[in-house]
């Protein structure tokens, strides 16, 4: 498959369909959002055990070179909410933008077979330590949307909006859109792998 076609639905621009993730760029008034679209299949594994909170704590573990560190809030199996602080690793520092953080609320909802996950940005309280030179990734948003086909298979639907709220060169208002499609391009191998 190609890895730059244009889709006719919704004005999603496809920007890759590398390792079984399309990765699609929406420009809407002054936003860019992106969506992650792909399927989870693990004939091994109850992919129920996979859905939830934790998979942010994998996320990072399985993306250091994207992921600096990321704090949650105590949760369990029946926590419906949760705060979490995600350091990002610094990227463009070469034209000036400051490393990045996102501090926010994420709330998860079951509705039969679908689980989703919505994360909105808050402001970071004063007891959440980030570097003295970073910035928020100010109006980020995400919605993660998970579908059970079955036990061992899944759709995945990861709708977000991660704003470097800096003047960045048109080549590089993609770069949100490809560092999330490189962290579930190393989710999905890993979930798939399970047993």
């Amino acid at each position: 498959m190609s890895n730059c076609t244009i889709e006719s639905g919704n004005e999603y621009v496809k920007l890759s369909d590398k390792n079984g993730v399309n990765l699609y760029m929406l420009k809407e008034n002054d936003k860019i959002k992106f969506k992650l679209i792909f399927q989870l299949v693990n004939p091994n594994y109850d992919l129920n055990r996979a859905i939830g909170f934790k998979l942010f704590a994998l996320m990072a573990e399985l993306n250091k070179d994207v992921i600096e560190s990321i704090s949650l809030s105590p949760h369990d199996e029946e926590t419906r909410e949760i705060n979490m602080a995600l350091l990002f690793c610094r990227f463009g520092s070469d034209f000036g933008l400051a490393q990045k953080y996102i501090y926010s609320k994420s709330t998860m909802i079951n509705n039969g077979r679908t689980t989703t996950i919505i994360t909105k940005q808050e402001t970071k309280p004063s007891h959440i330590n980030v570097p003295s030179n970073s910035e928020p990734a100010s109006g980020s948003s995400s919605k993660l949307e998970l579908t059970l086909v079955n036990y061992h298979k899944g759709e995945v639907v990861y709708d977000f909006i991660l704003d470097l709220e800096d003047d960045v060169p048109l080549y590089m208002e993609k770069v949100p859109g490809k560092l999330m499609h490189k962290v579930f391009s190393r989710v999905k191998p890993f979930i798939e792998s399970l047993v």
